[in-house]
């Protein structure tokens, strides 16, 4: 396989919100589309017809869209602590995961 572009990454993940407010400081954007859905289309889709689950959706501006997934039921469960993350902005304005960028 030769995969060089994607046009979209999904991710599951054990708590939505949490998940969602890092990838909003990470990429300073909201969802564009969030939302709960159970069973067909989407859980079919994953081989559990009978699935629970939260999504959101967060666009970027190189075409990349972010897929998070929140599994209610079958629920999962967490693999460990996440590590903690600091991001800087490239302009060095100061911006990490808890501020914005003011392009500086």
């Amino acid at each position: 396989m030769n995969l060089t572009r994607a046009a979209r990454v999904r991710i599951s993940v054990s708590d939505l919100d949490a998940s969602v407010a890092f990838y909003e400081a990470l990429t300073g954007r909201e969802p564009v589309a969030s939302g709960a859905t159970h069973g067909v289309p989407f859980g079919g889709v994953q081989g559990l017809s009978t699935a629970d689950l939260r999504c959101a959706a967060i666009n970027l501006d190189n075409g990349l869209g972010i897929d998070l997934i929140g599994f209610r039921n079958p629920s999962g469960e967490p693999t460990g602590a996440p590590p903690t993350v600091r991001a800087r902005c490239a302009c060095a304005c100061g911006w990490t995961t808890s501020t914005r960028c003011t392009g500086g």
